[in-house]
This record gives C-alpha cells, sequence and structure tokens, in this order.
C-alpha cells in the first residue's frame, strides 16, 4: 500500500486539492493492479484521498498512453 501511495501526488492551493495518479501497474511485468480489493464485505481502497468536510464535487480525466 506504500509502495501504492508513492504513486500519487497532492497539490493543494486555499481552495482546491489536485490528486494525479500513476497507472496502478507491475514494474516489472507491467500487469494492471486494481484500485480496491474486497475483504469480506468492506471494500478496501489502496490509495487514500483526503475528503473535504463541506460539499464538493470531484472531475476526472483519464489519458491513455498508447505503447
Amino acid at each position: 500500500m506504500t509502495w501504492l501511495q508513492s504513486k500519487v501526488t497532492r497539490t493543494d492551493n486555499r481552495l482546491v486539492s489536485v490528486y494525479s495518479l500513476a497507472k496502478f501497474e507491475c514494474e516489472l511485468c507491467k500487469q494492471s493492479l486494481p484500485n480496491n480489493i474486497m475483504i469480506g464485505e468492506r471494500e478496501v481502497n489502496f490509495v487514500e484521498f483526503k475528503r473535504p468536510d463541506e460539499p464538493y464535487i470531484i472531475l476526472e480525466k483519464i489519458e491513455e498512453n498508447p505503447r
């Protein structure tokens, strides 16, 4: 989990926190890794995000780089 968390960068300013994530994949074989897993009936995220107390909106941009 520490290794996956190291693939996340966070930039803060007064009103916004921006998280940028590298693709979760094995550095040796390039196999994609999941963002979360199920343990019993509980979903566990590999990366934790700080959520604001106030109402907020999430915007997402996904970029695929062809190999």
